[in-house]
């Protein structure tokens, strides 16, 4: 159970970079297309 604990503690941790680069590149396409508009 104790192992179940740190990974979930991991994927947290992990799942924060994702939403990062997620925004990033969200926020990318927006601008890329309002620039190309």
């Amino acid at each position: 159970m104790q192992s179940m604990s740190a990974l979930f503690e991991y994927l947290t941790l992990f799942d924060f970079f994702i939403i990062a680069a997620l925004i990033a590149i969200f926020c990318c396409g927006l601008l890329d297309s309002e620039t190309t508009r």
